[in-house]
């Protein structure tokens, strides 16, 4: 079989033989969307991935001396829609950021976690008017 024309994974017969998930269950396919927000050294980047026609999250965090990893994986939770994966990633990124106090004080910045639940405000290109 050919990979899905919109996300580029295979079904699931495919996927034990072919590779779209490596040992440990982590999808290996290039993410269907990706927010990401950078402050000077420090980024927050989150991944969306579709599977099974619903959709998983990862992350990539680098905050102060905070570095920290979620991969998507195939054992995870799986979501109804793109906004309830990037809902749930943000509230659990939020939870590792407000836990330590230097970390806090640089994460307030990060408009686009922080204020995961008004996603009207990124919609539009604040640059085109």
């Amino acid at each position: 079989m050919t990979p899905t024309p919109k996300t580029g994974c295979r079904p699931m017969d495919e996927i034990r033989t072919n590779g779209a998930f490596n040992s440990l269950g982590n999808i290996r396919c290039p993410p269907e969307k990706v927010i990401e927000e950078r402050h000077g050294n420090n980024f927050i980047k989150v991944l969306i991935y579709e599977h099974n026609g619903g959709f998983l999250y990862g992350y990539q965090i680098k905050i102060a001396g905070m570095i920290r990893q979620k991969a998507a994986n195939v054992n995870d939770r799986i979501r109804g829609s793109s906004e309830a994966a990037f809902t749930d990633a943000c509230k659990e990124i939020q939870n590792l950021c407000m836990a330590k106090r230097s970390v806090r004080e640089i994460f307030i910045d990060f408009d686009k976690i922080m204020c995961y639940n008004q996603l009207e405000l990124f919609t539009e290109d604040i640059y085109e008017q």
